[in-house]
C-alpha cells in the first residue's frame, strides 16, 4: 500500500506514518513492510492562495481486495490528521498485486531503522568566513559605466567593440 500525501509538511507525514502505520496494517491484513508513505515537498494553492495545510491530497495505491476497508482507512487519517490539516480528499487507485514488483538488493536490510541508521557524529568545530565589506568593484569603475550608461539611455546607439582573448587576460 502505497500513500502519497501532498498539501502536507513532509515532517507531519513523518509523525502520521509512524502514528497509522500499525493500525493500518491490523485494519487491511497488509504486512508492515507493504505500506510506504511518500510525501514531498508540495504547495497547495487555489486561485494564486497558498492552501497546504488547508487541504491533503491522499492517495492511497492498493490491491482491490482492500476497497472494503476505504471507510476505515479514512476515519484512521481523521483522527490522526486532526489538528493538522482541515479538508482532505482521498483519491483510491486500485491495482492487481500482480501489477508490482519490488527488488530487494539483499546486501542491505529493507528499511532504515533506529537501530541500523548511520550515526554521524557533529563536530564543535566552529569555521569563521571572513566577509569582505569593501567594494568588489574597485578599479573596474570605468567598465562598468559603460555598461551601464547605455542602459540608463535607451535612445542612445551604442558602438559595441568585440574585445581580444589578450584584452582578457
Amino acid at each position: 500500500m502505497n500513500i502519497v500525501i501532498q498539501g502536507l509538511d513532509r515532517y507531519v507525514v513523518e509523525r502520521l506514518s509512524q502514528a497509522i502505520t500499525l493500525p493500518l496494517s491490523q485494519l487491511t491484513s497488509t504486512a508492515i513492510t507493504d505500506i510506504y508513505f511518500l510525501a514531498s515537498e508540495t504547495i497547495v494553492y487555489h486561485q494564486g492562495v497558498d492552501q497546504t495545510s488547508w487541504w491533503s491530497f491522499i492517495t492511497i495505491h492498493l490491491t482491490p481486495e482492500l476497497q472494503r476497508f476505504q471507510q476505515g482507512i479514512i476515519d484512521l487519517f481523521k483522527a490522526a490528521l486532526q489538528g493538522q490539516t482541515i479538508h482532505m480528499q482521498f483519491t483510491w487507485v486500485y491495482q492487481p498485486s500482480h501489477h508490482t514488483t519490488t527488488i530487494l538488493d539483499h546486501d542491505y536490510p529493507t528499511f532504515v531503522t533506529n537501530t541500523n541508521q548511520v550515526q554521524v557524529s557533529s563536530s564543535n568545530t566552529t569555521v569563521e568566513k571572513d566577509i569582505y565589506h569593501g567594494n568588489v568593484f574597485s578599479g573596474y569603475e570605468d567598465d562598468l559605466n559603460k555598461i551601464v550608461e547605455p542602459l540608463e539611455q535607451p535612445n542612445k546607439k551604442v558602438k559595441i567593440v568585440k574585445s581580444s582573448k589578450k584584452d582578457r587576460s
